[in-house]
């Protein structure tokens, strides 16, 4: 216990043999002694390390000295363990890095070593787990190679570096990545993504680019199959990268048998299907199919069958698409199937890849490029791959023409395919909600209107117009615009400048005329020229005819450059009839103080309208032919009468009138005293003036009233049929008219013989040689010909398709049957119920 004398003794000692393995041994016993004011481990350590070294190179001597007083290597050892546990216990009771790694390189040999090591490094990892970024944990791997965490580390560091490096999500940042990070772990999840991204407007070019940039992608397979369908199913154009992943010939097979029309077949209560040869194509092996099948030639390219409780949708491989419980599917066109479901709508692709599921009203494809989702009142715009395309949703979609229109908040943007494609691969690009209005022009063209300012834009969405205060009118060629400075004619037909300003405008289809400086000029449409110049005024009457006026004089302007002069009195109307025709001929009637003229849109002028004027008391013959303006031969002439006689009531064929309305195109009307009739524009009489009333029914047929009953006379035929039936006659062919008399109906030919008897209470057409008659409370069907019943005693029908052939359901006394009017009895009338599927 009497430490400083053992220190001075060891000093005296150490001074006398400083080689003396013995003193170190006791200094480091001293050191580790807690009662020892400059207790130190460390330094014990240092003197027990030298002891050690010393205690090797002493003589036998020294050797037996030390043994007495139980100095030896064994105790040198156990001594150094002793010091290297009380080192750990101070590294341990700090708990600290600094403490650790001190004891880490002061007992390098110490068994508590690889404990204080591991230590140090979980302190150092907690401490890079709450900074928890890739460049912490790229700095624990790159430093403490070692630790038992590093796997862990790198793993965190692999996904924090991806998703910091790819947070932005575009395409540039996951290929850039991909690029510089060759090995990472997320590969199959970032090529997913650059192809979810890359093909969002689902063209051909796309799905080809990622096929060559990624060839060994695990997505290789799923972009061809896209590929295929969005290549409207063109193999042979894309053959090598199909046979490059080994679907070639899978893909060639399943074009062969998406081609191939299908009937069902059943047989041993198993349904299959085959080709319309009666060849087997698909063995019979489903529960069930889509009912619809059973009335149907199959030209779909995927199949609905059942097994056993679930529906399957297969393509004609007989792949599995989809399976489970839905109401029915519908191809919305691009290779996608919509599945609708009790509570919720599925989009799936042909491929069998799922596309996306909510509780949706409705989804439809978009230039077969994009799919407009509609959930409760809003659209979605997603991709092909289900994803949104735009962060907002829309108040409607709409698909004009070429265009696309999106509304939100009551503003519209305009956008195409081409301009949508630009906006989803380009996040900086955006949808400019900026109209108020908007109006589609010949598919081509869409006027938008905004704050009281129009604009014209083209389907690859080029400013035509600019906006302005202004209003656009579509012309032939062209556009005229009109704001607070005039008119202005915009076309590539015309020379002159597009600021060229005209005070008023006029146009056609063939001609356009501008007042400018008080005078008219008349341009062609067709080829540009100024036809026409220096007008007071111009009036455009027909595509073919113009009324010009300059000074005290007027005049005709025809198309073939004919020109005829009319007086300044003159009246000007336009001729033509109520036909629907875009090559409807119309006529030019000009009347002044004087006479009456019609003229054909060439500038011929029609002879004057021969008629019959009926002698009255007062009559003579000249005062007739002077009436009319005729000379007195010429009356004769028509009349072939060899003198001047005339008698009270007697018809004189005169020549004079001007029809005042169009009926056809080569036939008009004549009028005197409510009575009617008509005369060709060669001026020959066709239907003397008696008749109450006129009307054209088609383009053959004109109906003809008198004495409140009905005639017909026929343009092509010039046949008459008499007034004389209760209503207006219905033509059933160009020789045979449905004619009523006597509250009956029946068939009389254009000679007006009855071919059928006015016994029937309806008549309908039915086919050329047969009708359809009621009689009493039954329905026939009549051979006209033969006047024999081919089917009788049908007591009601339902007309169950009517178009090129007309199918009816007939129910009579026996049963209920079906009939075509192409002649063929489809079922016998033998049947309790007959059951239509949609």
């Amino acid at each position: 216990g009497e430490i400083d004398r053992f220190q001075e003794t060891l000093q005296k000692t150490l001074e006398k043999d400083s080689l003396n393995p013995g003193i170190d041994f006791l200094y480091a016993s001293l050191y580790i002694m807690d009662s020892y004011e400059n207790h130190n481990i460390d330094k014990a350590k240092k003197y027990i390390q030298n002891s050690s070294e010393k205690y090797k190179s002493i003589d036998e001597k020294k050797l037996s000295e030390l043994e007495e007083i139980n100095i030896n290597q064994f105790f040198i050892d156990s001594l150094n363990v002793v010091i290297d546990s009380l080192g750990y216990d101070i590294a341990a009771k700090k708990n600290s890095v600094d403490s650790y790694e001190h004891y880490m390189k002061n007992y390098p040999n110490s068994k508590n070593w690889n404990l204080a090591y591991d230590k140090r490094n979980t302190i150092v990892y907690e401490s890079i787990k709450k900074l928890n970024t890739w460049r912490a944990y790229q700095y624990f791997i790159q430093s403490y190679k070692g630790a038992k965490q590093i796997q862990d580390a790198k793993a965190k560091y692999e996904r924090l570096l991806y998703e910091e490096k790819t947070k932005d999500k575009t395409l540039g940042s996951y290929r850039l990545f991909l690029s510089q990070n060759k090995n990472t772990p997320y590969r199959d999840e970032i090529e997913k993504n650059i192809l979810k991204i890359s093909t969002q407007s689902n063209d051909p070019k796309e799905y080809i680019n990622f096929v060559k940039s990624y060839p060994n992608s695990k997505w290789l397979i799923h972009a061809l199959e896209y590929l295929y369908y969005v290549s409207n199913k063109e193999i042979t154009e894309y053959e090598q990268y199909f046979k490059n992943a080994g679907i070639y010939d899978s893909l060639n097979n399943l074009k062969r048998l998406e081609s191939i029309p299908l009937l069902p077949y059943y047989e041993n209560k198993k349904y299959g299907f085959i080709n319309l040869n009666g060849k087997t194509i698909i063995e019979s092996s489903f529960r069930s199919i889509k009912k619809e099948y059973l009335c149907q030639i199959i030209r779909d390219d995927f199949l609905v069958v059942g097994d056993k409780l679930e529906k399957v949708i297969l393509n004609r491989n007989l792949d599995t698409l989809y399976k489970g419980n839905f109401f029915d599917v519908e191809d919305i066109g691009g290779g996608i199937l919509k599945i609708i479901k009790k509570n919720e709508m599925q989009l799936i692709h042909k491929s069998g890849k799922k596309i996306y599921s909510d509780k949706l009203e409705n989804a439809y494809v978009i230039y077969k490029k994009f799919i407009l989702i509609e959930k409760g009142d809003k659209y979605e715009l997603i991709s092909f791959y289900g994803s949104k395309l735009f962060e907002i949703s829309f108040d409607d979609v709409m698909h004009e023409g070429e265009f696309i229109i999106f509304e939100k908040n009551g503003k519209y943007a305009i956008s195409n395919y081409q301009n949508l494609s630009k906006i989803v691969r380009n996040s900086k690009e955006k949808l400019k909600f900026i109209y108020d209005e908007f109006e589609l022009i010949n598919e081509k063209f869409l006027l938008c209107f905004a704050n009281d300012e129009e604009e014209l834009i083209d389907d690859n969405l080029n400013t035509i117009i600019s906006k302005s205060k202004q209003n656009i009118y579509p012309i032939n060629k062209g556009w005229i615009i009109k704001n607070d400075s005039g008119y202005q004619i915009l076309s590539h037909v015309f020379d002159f400048k597009f600021s060229t300003l005209f005070e008023k405008i006029q146009t056609n289809n063939k001609y356009i005329s501008g007042k400018k400086e008080d005078k008219w000029d008349v341009f062609s449409i067709i080829n540009g020229e100024k036809i026409l110049e220096n007008y007071d005024s111009i009036k455009l009457l027909t595509d073919s005819v113009i009324w010009v006026k300059n000074e005290n004089q007027e005049k005709l302007f025809f198309s073939n450059n004919k020109q005829i002069a009319i007086d300044t009195s003159s009246v000007i109307n336009i001729l033509q009839t109520n036909q629907e025709s875009k090559d409807f001929r119309k006529y030019i009637r000009v009347s002044d103080n004087k006479e009456a003229h019609i003229y054909s849109e060439t500038g011929e002028k029609l002879p004057k309208m021969e008629f019959f004027h009926i002698v009255k008391r007062g009559d003579t013959f000249n005062k007739i032919s002077a009436q009319y303006n005729m000379k007195p031969s010429e009356v004769l002439s028509m009349n072939n009468k060899k003198n001047t006689t005339i008698l009270v009531n007697e018809k004189i064929k005169i020549r004079g009138y001007t029809p005042k309305k169009l009926v056809t195109d080569d036939l008009f009307e004549i009028e005197e005293a409510n009575k009617k009739g008509l005369v060709d524009k060669y001026g020959k009489l066709t239907l003397e003036k008696i008749y109450d009333g006129i009307r054209l029914i088609d383009d053959n047929t004109i109906s003809i009233l008198k004495n409140q009953k009905f005639g017909v006379y026929n343009t092509q035929t010039r046949k008459i049929i008499d007034p004389e039936y209760d209503s207006e006659l219905i033509a059933y062919d160009s020789v045979k008219y449905i004619a009523r008399k006597f509250f009956r109906y029946g068939i009389i030919s254009d000679e007006n013989s009855i071919l059928l008897p006015f016994e029937y209470k309806s008549i309908e057409y039915w086919n050329p040689i047969a009708l359809l008659a009621k009689k009493d409370d039954k329905y026939s069907i009549i051979n006209i010909e033969t006047k024999k019943e081919e089917v009788s005693n049908i007591n009601k029908f339902t007309v169950v398709h009517k178009n090129k052939e007309k199918i009816l359901i007939i129910y009579t006394d026996n049963g209920i049957g079906i009939i075509s009017n192409s002649g063929k009895e489809i079922l016998s009338p033998i049947y309790n119920q007959i059951d239509i599927i949609p």
